[in-house]
């Protein structure tokens, strides 16, 4: 909308609609990614929606800003379904591209005893064909088995509900040997054992920083209306809110891993923002000091934690030197 206004030299719109500006090379990139995403996790389809939705609001928002007054409203349809087209049915063909090996072998797919395979629906067949008809059903007994009656009975050990997951409340652990006696595989320890283990924790200063700076976000979006925060704030709520629809079933910290880029991108932000400009000398060096420290500090964190993510050969009296909570054992 600037450029148009700048290459026509015009104030504003005067209540036009402006161009037309509906192929985004930079929207298909992210149609291309989402299908890649969603291809990976699920869940990733709440943030190709919400995104979807923002990217239009940001469009109908620039169109007013111009001066296109009450006829902004239409960049709701004629911006929104060319965002539809490159957002959602792009992703969509990606992410039936990334089953085209299913799709070529499925006719000659052998399945193990105790489950009989997709059973394609006949009036679904008829519509898109028996592969396809198979795939969807596939996909029917997948979300069935992960939301119906029989995981609301299951129960496990490292189960952690997503209010917890913020704040790193209940890690878990992949792997463990535990009780290796001094002596054996190395171990050196003086009226004590060793021990290895894997556990999937995120670098808990990065994450508790994470959510500080998350709680003043939505305060400044809301009262301050700055309009950076809205994407990392939607996008992380999009993956992180879902969850608490099945939290009476066993869910895991791991699932939490697509939210962290959002929430860090928000601490990116509010780092910046103390750092200061580059101009103002005297801020920005008491800026660097404390981003400094605070970089300094996630960094240091997670070198005290790598053993513990790494199955490094440890005294059980380090280990439990990491274990800063009880709900971490």
């Amino acid at each position: 909308m600037a450029d148009h206004l700048r290459a026509t030299g015009e104030l504003n719109l005067a209540g036009r609609y402006g161009p037309g500006l509906y192929f985004r090379p930079w929207r298909l990139t992210a149609g291309l990614m989402f299908g890649c995403a969603t291809a990976v996790k699920w869940n990733s389809m709440f943030v190709l929606a919400s995104m979807g939705v923002i990217s239009v609001c940001w469009d109908w928002s620039a169109r007013r800003l111009a001066g296109a007054r009450r006829r902004s409203w239409w960049s709701l349809l004629r911006d929104g379904l060319p965002a539809f087209v490159q957002l959602v049915v792009v992703a969509a063909a990606v992410y039936l591209a990334s089953w085209a090996r299913w799709l070529q072998v499925y006719p000659r797919m052998h399945f193990g005893p105790g489950w009989a395979g997709p059973v394609p629906d006949p009036q679904v067949e008829k519509l898109v064909g028996r592969r396809l008809a198979a795939l969807w059903n596939y996909h029917q007994q997948i979300y069935d088995f992960h939301t119906g009656s029989y995981m609301m009975t299951q129960t496990h050990i490292y189960s952690a509900n997503p209010s917890g997951w913020l704040v790193v409340q209940r890690p878990i652990g992949i792997d463990a040997v535990n009780n290796i006696s001094s002596g054996t595989q190395g171990c050196q320890a003086v009226n004590d054992t060793c021990l290895r283990v894997i556990s999937a924790i995120g670098t808990p200063v990065l994450w508790w920083m994470a959510v500080v700076a998350l709680a003043a976000a939505i305060v400044w979006w809301i009262f301050g209306r700055d309009w950076r925060f809205t994407l990392p704030i939607v996008a992380m709520a999009s993956v992180w809110i879902p969850w608490f629809r099945y939290d009476d079933r066993p869910l895991f910290f791991f699932y939490a891993i697509c939210i962290i880029p959002f929430t860090v991108t928000i601490l990116a932000i509010w780092l910046g923002q103390i750092l200061g400009p580059a101009e103002n000398s005297a801020r920005r060096r008491t800026g660097a000091a404390i981003v400094g420290c605070a970089v300094t500090l996630v960094a240091v964190n997670f070198a005290f934690i790598y053993p513990i993510l790494t199955d490094t050969l440890m005294t059980r009296k380090a280990w439990l030197a990491r274990m800063w909570f009880r709900s971490w054992i």
